[in-house]
């Protein structure tokens, strides 16, 4: 395969494969492949949720507003802990603009934990389905959760996710689904223990060289990405910069333009 793909660049290559397919798991690590992410589900269930000192509620977008502070200070808690070791993912492109928007859509419910009105942690989740656990409406996504840490060990983080359970099958879901990089030790250790992993991404870079790369695109053409965390993703390139051969290309995260540095080994023109 990359004698025919990769000629005198480098070239990224990212697969998924089912947890309990170990013989495969096992021949691409030994081609060099690495896990990038793991894919995990649960089946909802309805669990009563006991009574404690902590207020959990669904924040509509007069309360998003109201606690914005409070809620971009967690946000930022959970970026910060992505740039630090082990994980080293550079996060630019998670603006407090960005989050905002997210935040503020019709497609995820914002869940917040308070104690005597103090705000203590957030969950989320939202409507984007799975299509490896079924068809759509069948799975709903948990995204991120932050609990501050005066108030771990209270089981604080279990109740969010509960009550986010709770919601998703409210609203007619029968599982829910995580995606955390297998690098963070912090991730595995709480989501695995709600879920089971169902499928591991695995990404390798093949091809070596100091060669530029040769592009047919240029500024103002649509491109597709490649392999990386926004693959198979669309965008717009508004910049490019030979000497680094980077190009800011306009996606859309969380529903707004927003600018990403992707590299050209990882770009091609868009076909229509």
């Amino acid at each position: 395969l990359a004698e025919t793909i990769v000629r005198d660049g480098m070239y990224d290559f990212s697969v998924n494969i089912y947890s309990d397919d170990v013989e495969c798991l096992t021949a691409f690590h030994m081609m060099q492949f690495g896990n990038m992410s793991e894919h995990c589900v649960k089946i909802l269930e309805d669990k009563n949720l006991p009574p404690d000192s902590f207020k959990i509620k669904i924040l509509d977008k007069q309360e998003i507003e109201k606690n914005w502070n409070e809620i971009w200070k967690a946000t930022e808690n959970i970026i910060t802990h992505l740039k630090r070791s082990p994980v080293f993912y550079p996060g630019t492109e998670f603006t407090e603009d960005v989050y905002h928007n997210y935040f503020m859509s019709d497609t995820l419910e914002l869940i917040a934990a308070f104690e005597n009105d103090r705000f203590a942690g957030i969950i989320e989740w939202n409507t984007e389905n799975c299509n490896l656990i079924g068809n759509e409406k069948c799975s709903a996504n948990v995204g991120e959760v932050f609990v501050y840490p005066e108030y771990r060990g209270t089981g604080l983080s279990e109740k969010l996710l509960r009550f986010a359970e709770s919601r998703a099958m409210a609203a007619g879901y029968k599982y829910m689904w995580v995606e955390h990089g297998t690098a963070n030790p912090n991730a595995r250790g709480f989501w695995n223990k709600y879920f089971t992993t169902c499928y591991y991404e695995l990404v390798r870079r093949i091809g070596q060289s100091d060669k530029a790369v040769e592009v047919d695109f240029t500024v103002g053409d649509n491109v597709k990405i490649l392999s990386g965390p926004f693959s198979g993703m669309e965008g717009k390139i508004e910049s490019m910069n030979d000497a680094t051969q980077i190009a800011t290309v306009l996606i859309i995260l969380f529903g707004r333009e927003t600018p990403t540095d992707i590299g050209y080994v990882d770009l091609a023109k868009a076909e229509f």
